[in-house]
């Protein structure tokens, strides 16, 4: 059975199923340069002669240790800038991707799917309620299929590549929860971004300074995290299920596909 979106809201309901649709699921001035004109200068007046010069002083042992001291940890404490500043190409400190928003790993694993190399943990992260309403309405009820106020569970996905570098689509790895017994073909879920925020998940793996790119390298080792809210229904069986098309440096298909999924009973 098919869902419909609200009467009352149709035209912007349709324009915000497209978007979700197509949505997955970023000249220095030179310095200025003093002028000046030319000016003429007289020659210096020569120095007079002494009968004898004094002579410089003497650099103690002491002394020398300690310049020598400070040289020493000033390139040590150069060294150090240089390494640190080489971390800021690569994965962050949590082993997030440099595209990615921070990774957040809370709540009870649901278990994990491996794509090849790329592995999938879910993750059940809270129950609360809906700040929002669904933009999907019962056809039959005209009613949105999750209404603001409806218990809700938070689940989070993190993605991880422990293999050899891979490329992904603006889509990343595309996950999902779906209830078994649900009777429609649009699950219950709403994009409750306040939510999420409140809760400390992502409702977008990738981060705001790198929207919009043709290619998301996925390094070996880098991860990425993403959320979505779903009805809450205790004791439903569900099917969560991610796959992925690897690409190739522009974008295109190379024709390595996975999917798989796991299963389970809601809490």
């Amino acid at each position: 059975m098919r869902l419909t979106t609200r009467r009352a809201a149709a035209p912007v309901a349709i324009a915000v199923a497209s978007i979700l649709t197509l949505a997955a699921c970023g000249g220095e001035e030179d310095p200025a340069t003093p002028e000046g004109g030319d000016t003429q200068t007289e020659p210096a007046p020569e120095p007079e002669e002494t009968e004898s010069e004094e002579a410089p002083e003497e650099t103690t042992s002491d002394d020398a240790d300690e310049t020598d001291s400070d040289d020493a940890e000033t390139e040590s404490d150069d060294a150090g800038a240089d390494d640190a500043g080489s971390d800021d190409a690569g994965a962050s400190a949590d082993g997030a991707a440099p595209w990615a928003n921070p990774i957040t790993t809370d709540g009870e694993s649901l278990g994990t799917i491996e794509l090849g190399d790329v592995t999938v943990e879910a993750f059940e992260v809270t129950t609360d309620v809906a700040t929002r309403s669904s933009i999907w309405a019962d056809p039959d009820t005209d009613e949105p299929i999750v209404s603001e106020g409806d218990p809700v569970v938070v689940i989070n996905y993190v993605v991880t590549n422990n293999g050899e570098p891979v490329n992904l689509s603006y889509g990343l790895v595309e996950v999902g929860l779906n209830y078994d017994s649900w009777p429609f073909m649009q699950q219950p879920s709403v994009a409750d971004s306040t939510l999420m925020e409140s809760v400390g998940v992502n409702d977008n793996g990738v981060n705001s300074d790198s929207l919009g790119e043709d290619v998301y390298t996925l390094g070996t080792g880098e991860s990425y995290s993403v959320a979505e809210v779903m009805l809450h229904q205790p004791g439903e069986a569900y099917t969560i299920e991610a796959d992925f098309e690897a690409r190739d440096d522009a974008g295109e298909r190379n024709g390595n596909e996975f999917e798989g999924e796991i299963t389970g009973t809601m809490n």
